[in-house]
């Protein structure tokens, strides 16, 4: 469908460059969301929202898409996600996979799969780095 393609390539595009008010502007009310950082599924924006803003000391985050594909109304994106550790000033990066579905011209689910260890890393540095002064 060609709203759904448009969609897709309007939600991809926030996806990579990390624009979370987008993504969540092309978001239904009620979407379902899960990452290895949620306790179980996210229901609706507002606990996404919120979910979302805990990420703050990451900087310059970007989502490079090496791989995508589509069945109905499912669409799965193979990523790799690099990042700047906002109170250490260190690069990081992982690989990961989202399911993302689309109904009625909204994105109602997005579920990201990636190994959660590179980040816990980070988070632990930079709360060592803010016991040492550093702005957290």
């Amino acid at each position: 469908c060609g709203a759904c393609m448009a969609l897709l390539a309007a939600y991809e595009k926030a996806f990579v460059t990390d624009s979370h008010s987008t993504m969540l502007g092309l978001m239904a009310d009620d979407v379902i969301f899960a990452d290895p950082f949620t306790d179980g599924e996210l229901h609706g924006k507002v606990a996404l929202q919120k979910h979302l803003s805990q990420g703050g000391m990451l900087k310059n985050v970007t989502q490079e898409i090496v791989a995508r594909a589509q069945e109905n109304d499912l669409v799965f994106l193979r990523w790799h996600h690099h990042g700047t550790n906002g109170v250490t000033g260190g690069q990081y990066g992982f690989d990961g996979a989202s399911m993302v579905r689309v109904r009625d011209g909204k994105i109602v689910e997005h579920r990201d799969f990636f190994d959660p260890t590179v980040l816990r890393r980070e988070i632990k540095a930079a709360i060592k780095a803010s016991s040492n002064g550093a702005k957290l």
